[in-house]
């Protein structure tokens, strides 16, 4: 997906996870389903996500990326799709850190 001009998006791997993290807690569930990240991502922080501002040509393959492997883990399904999950642990140490004051977003 492009970004078009004057269009708010992600722009670091850093707001990428942590706009995960935040989805997969206000969902309330332990998953995501990768076809609906985007627009969560729009109706949640009115904010595109575009795989190719990380250098991506897909969805799947921007969220498998190693960036984000260590707090997240991508779950391939029957029918080509794919649930991305917070790994255990993952994100807990920046999230603490964050809310002490000590983020770095």
């Amino acid at each position: 997906t492009r970004v078009a001009p004057n269009e708010k998006y992600i722009q670091t791997w850093d707001e990428l996870a942590w706009s995960l993290r935040q989805l997969l807690h206000l969902q309330n569930c332990h998953s995501l389903e990768v076809c609906k990240v985007k627009s969560l991502f729009r109706k949640w922080f009115h904010t595109e996500l575009s795989e190719t501002v990380f250098g991506h040509q897909c969805l799947s393959k921007l969220l498998s990326d190693p960036h984000l492997t260590d707090d997240f883990e991508l779950e391939s399904l029957y029918g080509n799709r794919y649930m991305l999950k917070l790994r255990d642990g993952g994100g807990v140490a920046e999230e603490t850190a964050g809310a002490a004051g000590g983020g770095g977003a």
